[in-house]
């Protein structure tokens, strides 16, 4: 077969009685050995890259928002879980909360969680058995609904509160009193002071059936409420764990949790109370002057 009709054939041979037709047939090419496919040019290369370099910068800040909010989410059903062992507990013990005492300190941070780092976080916890835990344990597993996943730590309190003291949550203290710490004690020169003596005294013969306000009433929160709160302790020492400085995570005493803001020294407003009783907590909230108290 010579090359034209290797290429094609123009004059096919026609049925017998009938006239001869010109065909066209496609000409078959082999492919030459030394073709190659053509790669990627350089601008070709830096437009994907600079695709692929906008989805990352669009997906990133949206993926951290999302685990934000997973962590948020972890935190405050700890502290519910919490509350819910706190009311278990109070139903077992005749209404009655934790004191401190001897034998029983640091209870608004001892009363649950794993042991901690130095012998003042050491003990039995009493709350975890209320919470199917052991009340003493060292394993972090354990007592892993005792730490928020935002736990960053403080000062001393290093690498975070969980580890130090066993715990990332602090109790209202004048739940656990007394005698509480000194920031939170009524000073002689607060305009409060009177009736903030009244409620501290108060408080060592405090049941459930003597408190008011229970959808207000701070039972629980994360360690950063108390830094916020008292008026002695400056911005540094503020732990900023939500993104939003003065804002905390609080369970109340009703079983809700909230991120609610903390405000400087003031121990009622229209969000949150540390003060137990009903007359106590109008009396602070005249004599502190605070336009945001019911």
């Amino acid at each position: 077969m010579n090359a034209k009709q290797d290429s094609y054939d123009r004059h096919a041979a026609a049925p017998h009685g009938q006239a001869r037709v010109s065909v066209l047939r496609p000409r078959l090419r082999r492919a030459s050995p030394s073709a190659t496919f053509r790669g990627f040019s350089l601008l070709e290369l830096l437009v994907v890259i600079a695709m692929i370099a906008l989805l990352i910068a669009i997906l990133i800040p949206a993926l951290v928002q999302a685990r934000r909010r997973v962590n948020q989410l972890v935190c405050q059903t700890n502290l519910s879980t919490i509350a819910k062992g706190w009311h278990l507990y109070l139903a077992a013990s005749g209404s009655k909360f934790l004191k401190s005492g001897p034998g029983l300190d640091n209870v608004q941070v001892n009363f649950g969680g794993k042991q901690g780092r130095i012998a003042a976080f050491q003990g039995p916890k009493r709350l975890n058995p209320s919470l199917h835990l052991p009340p003493v344990t060292w394993s972090d597993e354990a007592a892993r609904i005792f730490r928020c996943p935002f736990d960053s730590g403080s000062g001393r309190a290093q690498p975070t509160f969980f580890d130090y003291q066993g715990s990332s949550y602090q109790m209202n203290h004048l739940l656990v009193g007394p005698p509480g710490p000194p920031g939170l004690q009524p000073k002689p020169g607060d305009p409060c002071f009177a009736v903030l003596e009244r409620a501290f005294k108060e408080v060592t013969d405090l049941n459930t059936g003597s408190l008011a306000n229970e959808a207000k009433l701070l039972l629980a929160g994360d360690c950063g409420w108390y830094n916020a709160w008292e008026s002695g302790i400056g911005p540094k020492d503020h732990i900023d764990w939500h993104g939003r400085p003065m804002w905390h995570n609080l369970a109340f005493m009703d079983g809700h949790v909230k991120l609610t803001r903390i405000r400087k020294g003031m121990h009622t407003t229209s969000d949150y109370t540390v003060i137990p009783s009903r007359q106590e907590q109008v009396e602070v909230c005249t004599c502190q002057q605070e336009i945001l108290c019911d």
